[in-house]
């Protein structure tokens, strides 16, 4: 099952991304509101956390989550980093070590090959030890392999397609963007800061990992 801290955060975070980007409109409003309501309620029935987290904010222990700047004058890639940062796709698509924290020489490849998935658990949502796939009542999704390898990443994609998928939920093969992919929210970026998140994405080292295809209820 998923860790509190790290359940918590991706709630916070994703509040704090839509609150930037201006996304607190009707339904979303309630949607984050009722999301940030069970954050609320998993904080307070989980036991106090200031005692665990005093002392936790040292270099050690955050330097997986320091990522190195970009090239050196490139606005647009910089900004793409920071969006990426702020919209936590490091939770989904960075593999998590035994401790927990993402493991920067596998950074956005994905759900690595050949490892379990998720198991699938009744009336709950699940997440594999990794934090790269997730089951729920929608089946089993596989966060997906975001470096530019040709192969098995999105090196074949061109920045039109990468604002397509996203402004649609499809991917090219006619499969949907499944949980917990949040491409609902993603979608209300502008042109701009899409095209700075896919122009980031292409400066990442590739990494050859071959994601599995997502498993509906039936095949889980």
């Amino acid at each position: 099952m998923m860790h509190r801290s790290w359940f918590l955060r991706k709630i916070l975070i994703h509040a704090r991304f839509l609150a930037v980007r201006g996304g607190w409109r009707g339904g979303a409003r309630r949607y984050m509101v009722g999301w940030c309501t069970l954050g609320a309620v998993c904080l307070l029935t989980g036991g106090p956390v200031g005692a665990e987290s005093v002392g936790r904010a040292t270099p050690e222990y955050l330097a997986p989550f320091i990522l190195p700047s970009t090239t050196v004058g490139d606005p647009q890639v910089e900004r793409g980093r920071y969006l990426v940062t702020l919209g936590v796709c490091h939770d989904c698509h960075t593999p998590k070590g035994p401790d927990g924290r993402p493991r920067l020489d596998r950074l956005l490849s994905g759900h690595p090959e050949g490892t379990p998935p998720a198991p699938a658990i009744p009336g709950a949502i699940s997440a594999c030890l990794t934090a790269t796939c997730f089951t729920g009542p929608w089946g089993t999704s596989f966060a997906r392999n975001l470096t530019p390898d040709r192969a098995t990443g999105i090196g074949p994609w061109t920045e039109a397609y990468f604002i397509k998928v996203l402004r649609t939920g499809m991917r090219g093969n006619g499969e949907p963007l499944r949980p917990l992919m949040p491409w609902e929210w993603y979608r209300q970026l502008a042109d701009d800061d899409l095209e700075a998140i896919f122009a980031y994405l292409r400066t990442l080292p590739p990494i050859s990992n071959a994601v599995p295809e997502d498993l509906p209820p039936a095949q889980q």
